[in-house]
C-alpha cells in the first residue's frame, strides 16, 4: 500500500490513464491502479471532491487521440497475424475495431485519416484474400461431389470481393448445371429404375 507524498499529490493509474488527486481526501493506492477511502472502499473520479474533478487529471484531446491511435494500431497488428495464420473473419474484426477506434479519435486529422485509409486497404486485401481461398476451395469441394457447399462458398466470395462477381457467377452456374446433371442420372439410372 502506496501513501500519498508529502508533495501533496497521489498519482494512481485508472483504465491506462494517469490521474492525479489532491492530497488531503484520505486516499490511498493499493499498487493495482484502485484508489480508496478512509473506510476502504474503491473510490473513482466522480466521488472525489467537485475541486478536483475535470482539473488536473493529466488527461488531455492529445493524449486520447494518441492512446486511440496506439489501440487501433494493436488492432491492426492482431489483424495481420490472423491474417497470416489464415483466420480471415477475425482479421476482419480486428480492422473493423481499428476502423471504429480511428474514427472515434478524429476524422478529420491527416494522421488519422492516412492511417484510417491503411485500415481500409488491410479490410480489402484481407476480403480479396479471403474470397481467394473461399474460390480455391469450392474448386476442390466441386471436384469431390459437394456442390452445395462448393456453390455456397462461391455466393460468399462474390460478397466479400466485388472484383470476383463473375468468376464465381461462373462457378456458381457450372455447379448447378453438375447437380442437375447428376440427380438426372440418379434418376435415369438402372437402379432407380428398377431395370
Amino acid at each position: 500500500m502506496m501513501k500519498s507524498s508529502s508533495t501533496g499529490t497521489l498519482w494512481a493509474a485508472a483504465i491506462g490513464w494517469t490521474v492525479t488527486l489532491a492530497m488531503g481526501f484520505g486516499l490511498e493506492c493499493h499498487g493495482n491502479g484502485v484508489a480508496s477511502g478512509k473506510g476502504g472502499g474503491p473510490v473513482g473520479l466522480d466521488a472525489a471532491p467537485a475541486a478536483i474533478q475535470g482539473q488536473e487529471t493529466g488527461f488531455t484531446e492529445d493524449t486520447r487521440r494518441a492512446e486511440l491511435l496506439l489501440a487501433a494500431e494493436q488492432y491492426t497488428v492482431s489483424a495481420r497475424k490472423a491474417r497470416e495464420r489464415t483466420h480471415f473473419q477475425e482479421a476482419g474484426r480486428m480492422l473493423a475495431k481499428a476502423e471504429a477506434l480511428l474514427l472515434t479519435a478524429s476524422r478529420t486529422a491527416p494522421e488519422v485519416r492516412k492511417r484510417l485509409e491503411a485500415v481500409k486497404a488491410g479490410q480489402r486485401n484481407v476480403s480479396q484474400i479471403w474470397a481467394d481461398a473461399l474460390i480455391r476451395q469450392a474448386r476442390a469441394l466441386a471436384r469431390k461431389g459437394k456442390l452445395d457447399v462448393a456453390i455456397s462458398l462461391c455466393r460468399e466470395a462474390r460478397k466479400l470481393d466485388p472484383r470476383r462477381l463473375t468468376e464465381a457467377d461462373r462457378r456458381i452456374a457450372r455447379y448447378e448445371k453438375a447437380k442437375r446433371v447428376a440427380h438426372f442420372r440418379q434418376l435415369t439410372s438402372p437402379e432407380h429404375l428398377g431395370l
